[in-house]
């Protein structure tokens, strides 16, 4: 794959001159693999790759001693463990790599939040920092403004996963159903929270049609034929595999936003739109504002996603039905958006105002979209 400079790059170089184990999390196919071998390349060229998908790599590295770890790993400078979720224990095995040989620097990638995080955090305290890499963003692709509004319409319609966006597939439908069908579907169906292919992708298909717009977890119940338990188990499952997103409501009172729903957005556009069998352009569509959305909220969260600050986002939304698309949370400031496809001017409503202090309303179109572009890219 041809090599893109990523968002996360500078953060995940501090990361390493720190001594601190760099875990990189995010969906298969969107290039964590080429970053990891490229800033290993930068300490060492002939640095160790462990790929844990090969069963005797994962073997190797499962409940051995320090002593056994060093054997195998030698006396390279930096190692690069992808897929290390595939190994058992492999929070432990890091910590004593971590502790033992303190000069060692240790990549690690993983492909679910739900199976990594839940075998390292806890061993790896104080040891590891962790980033989540996403489809391309549009700064990464190009620094050209021009180039970047020509991009959006293909952005929208066929997602910004490495391979799509440098056309190193040529068939690109037939790309998107492949990923569907041997990660979406297999890989979440090894989980064991349901058994049923049909299940799955009932519900993939009803998120699916409502990118962007709130969700209740009980229509989604009637609407795929399982209880509503399962589904919440099934949506925590599909956000920790990234496949969706969600957003909570804002609220002056924090408890009472947890009652209300959630809105949902998918990680890549092209997987949405295959699910929904739509992959025609914008002039052909009746879901460009719900698209334009899902797109401006992916583009804005992964400017966040590498910083230190914690950043919270929301989006906002009262029984008149008058609504803010996305807010973040920066310390005590509030940063309203509004995603609109066209033109149109927009405001925040008085409702909102009322309740809460906020900076000026950012209106983001496909012929205005700076605010999707980080302020400090090119000094990356």
């Amino acid at each position: 794959m041809k090599y893109v400079k990523r968002l996360i790059e500078p953060y995940i170089r501090q990361t390493l001159l720190d001594n601190k184990i760099a875990v990189i999390y995010g969906p298969r196919q969107v290039g964590k693999t080429t970053l990891a071998q490229h800033l290993a390349s930068e300490v060492e060229s002939d640095y160790k790759y462990l790929n844990c998908d090969e069963p005797d790599v994962a073997f190797a590295l499962t409940n051995k001693t320090s002593t056994e770890l060093k054997q195998f790993i030698g006396s390279c400078k930096i190692i690069v463990i992808d897929e290390a979720q595939r190994v058992k224990n492999i929070g432990i095995t890091l910590k004593l790599l971590a502790d033992t040989y303190t000069e060692l620097k240790i990549i690690a990638t993983g492909s679910s939040s739900f199976e990594l995080a839940n075998a390292i955090n806890e061993p790896l305290t104080g040891r590891a920092y962790f980033f989540t890499m996403w489809p391309l963003a549009l700064s990464e692709i190009s620094s050209n403004q021009l180039e970047q509004q020509r991009l959006i319409e293909s952005l929208l319609i066929y997602g910004s996963y490495p391979v799509v966006v440098l056309h190193e597939v040529k068939d690109i439908t037939r790309y998107l159903g492949d990923v569907t069908s041997n990660y979406l579907y297999k890989d979440l169906l090894s989980h064991g929270v349901i058994r049923s292919e049909s299940v799955l992708v009932s519900l993939l298909k009803a998120l699916a049609l409502q990118a962007s717009g709130e969700v209740s977890l009980s229509e989604l119940s009637r609407t795929v034929g399982v209880d509503v338990t399962t589904i919440k188990r099934l949506m925590d499952l599909l956000e920790k595999a990234f496949i969706i997103h969600r957003l909570t409501p804002l609220s002056k009172n924090p408890r009472s936003s947890i009652r209300k729903l959630n809105k949902v957005y998918f990680t890549d556009l092209g997987v949405r739109n295959y699910l929904i069998g739509n992959l025609n352009s914008t002039n052909l569509r009746s879901d460009n504002g719900a698209l334009w959305e899902n797109f401006c909220v992916n583009e804005l969260r992964k400017q966040t996603q590498p910083l230190a600050d914690p950043i919270n986002d929301y989006f906002w939304r009262n029984y008149a039905g008058a609504e803010v698309d996305y807010i973040q949370q920066k310390a005590d400031q509030l940063y309203p958006y509004e995603c609109k496809w066209g033109n149109k001017k927009s405001h925040l409503p008085k409702a909102f105002t009322d309740d809460f202090t906020a900076q000026s309303l950012q209106v983001v179109s496909p012929s205005n979209f700076s605010s999707l572009i980080p302020k400090s890219i090119d000094s990356q």
